[in-house]
């Protein structure tokens, strides 16, 4: 936090600024955006996967004892220009973190430490960004057109990343 903290200062940056820190290549950077009833949703991923794990299998560490020697990181940014409510963005949150481990066995990645698929890495991060519009989305739980644009913009992100050629090594 003092990074980002820092960093922010040092720009001249004035109020609220929020970051995700990541060890992978800004190469790996994708971008899938739509419009929906007037207001717009736009997704950015990054991604790296060496430490990819799954959710309740091996993670071969202990406590807090060790140092995680791979690094690998999917960061994934929701901006949308509509005006969410405190559900809503705790909503897309989760349909956006659904989506990402959804991408995991289609492109049959498997854990670091384990052979199951894996379902992320064990330092992934998701940002939900809400507008000032005047449209106000009171929820986007999967029955919503808004969840369903999330996942799929989330998902064509992830995997466009995952499958460039900067991600492939």
């Amino acid at each position: 936090m003092i990074t980002l903290k820092n960093y922010a200062r040092n720009k001249g940056w004035q109020g609220d600024t929020v970051g995700m820190m990541t060890a992978v290549s800004m190469n790996s950077l994708h971008i899938h955006s739509t419009g929906i009833e007037g207001e717009q949703i736009v997704v950015l991923s990054t991604t790296g996967i060496a430490n990819a794990l799954r959710a309740g299998g091996s993670v071969g560490y202990g406590l807090h004892q060790e140092v995680v020697r791979e690094v690998g990181t999917i960061n994934a940014g929701i901006i949308t220009s509509a005006t969410l409510s405190g559900a809503a963005m705790v909503e897309t949150h989760m349909i956006a973190t659904e989506a990402r481990a959804a991408v995991f066995p289609q492109l049959v990645i498997k854990g670091a430490v384990s052979d199951g698929i894996a379902t992320g890495t064990g330092t992934d991060s998701t940002l939900v960004v809400s507008g000032q519009r005047s449209t106000a989305v009171c929820f986007t739980g999967k029955h919503t057109e808004f969840a369903e644009q999330v996942a799929r913009l989330t998902m064509a992100s992830i995997a466009d990343s995952l499958t460039s050629t900067e991600c492939a090594a």
